[in-house]
Order: C-alpha cells, then structure tokens, then sequence
C-alpha cells in the first residue's frame, strides 16, 4: 500500500498533467514541463510513473472501467450482435473521441505492449471475443477480434475519422457490415 503523501503526490501528478494536457495538448507537455510546474523533481515523477504514456494511462485508468461497466450493460440489455457491437462501439468510439490525445500517448509504440497486457484491453479482447465467438471456429473468432481491435487503435480512428471524413456512426457501420455481415437485426 503506498503511503499518504506518495499517494497525495501522485495524485497531484496526475491532476496537474490532465490540466496542461488539456490546455496545450499532451504532445506538447513534457514530462520535465510536469516536474517544474509542481516544483517536483524528476526522480519523484519517474518514481510514480515510468513515463508519460504510463502517466497518460493513470490519468484514464478510472475511466476504462466506466466504460466496460457501460458495455457490459449493453450485453446484457441486447440479445442480437449487430444491436450489442453497435451500442458498444457508440460507447467505445465516444470515449475514443473525448480522449483522442490521451490515447494517442497510450498507444504509442513505447507503450503498445504495456497497454495491450492491460486489463483494460484484455476485458475488451474478451468482450469482442464472446461476441463473435459461435464455438463452431474459435480461431476464427479469436482473428475478427484482433483485427477488430486493429481497427479500433486511435490511429486507425483518426484516419478514419479526418482524411476518410467518416462519422463515428459511418465509422461504426462499417465495423458492423465488416465483422457481422450476416447477421439479423
């Protein structure tokens, strides 16, 4: 368990960092920017996270379980696939939009491997998993889900979204027609 003032630093850490990310953009604040503007040195910053994209991560972890909480509601509320992937990509594209430069940072390549052994990706690995899987191919079931997720990076998102100029809704469309094209309303 971590002492009461290393958890009142780290919190003051992180408030700090979402409050010049949102006002200048996560690529534009370093982690040396964080350290001075809290009077912090660098060794107390790095000993609560290894770097930004741990940092960026820190600052959403709370709000991954909101949204798989968000999503587990709609499997239950839904029985066909095409209503629960489409109320579940809403959420998930939703979130994705609001948190474009978080994820960004998250999801770059120093951080792909840390974010991909997240609970987080692995609750949604699975979430997608027991959506497609039918038990009769599960290899089948397990490639949808990986390239599902693929085409979920915020990369892939941004792309989309600014030089293909598609809504999140034609974004989510397609993502149904792609992974579930023969399935009933």
């Amino acid at each position: 368990m971590m002492r009461k003032d290393a958890r009142e630093n780290r919190q003051r850490i992180e408030e700090k960092a979402l409050e010049l990310f949102n006002s200048e953009g996560v690529k534009n604040v370093s982690m040396n920017r964080i350290s001075k503007e809290l009077n912090i040195g660098m060794g107390t910053l790095y000993r609560h996270f290894k770097d930004k994209g741990d940092l960026c991560y820190h600052i959403i972890e709370h709000d991954f379980d909101t949204i798989m909480n968000q999503m587990l509601s709609v499997k239950e509320r839904y029985s066909s696939k095409k209503e629960i992937m489409s109320h579940s990509l809403d959420i998930f594209l939703k979130f994705k939009t609001d948190n474009s430069d978080l994820l960004n940072c998250i999801e770059g390549e120093d951080n792909v491997k840390l974010f991909r052994s997240s609970d987080f990706f692995q609750n949604l690995n699975q979430y997608y998993f027991d959506l497609f899987n039918d038990d009769e191919d599960e290899s089948w079931a397990i490639f949808k889900t990986d390239m599902l997720l693929k085409s979920l990076t915020t990369t892939t998102f941004t792309f989309q979204k600014n030089e293909r100029q598609l809504s999140n809704e034609t974004f989510r469309d397609n993502l149904i027609k792609l992974y579930l094209p023969n399935e009933e309303e």
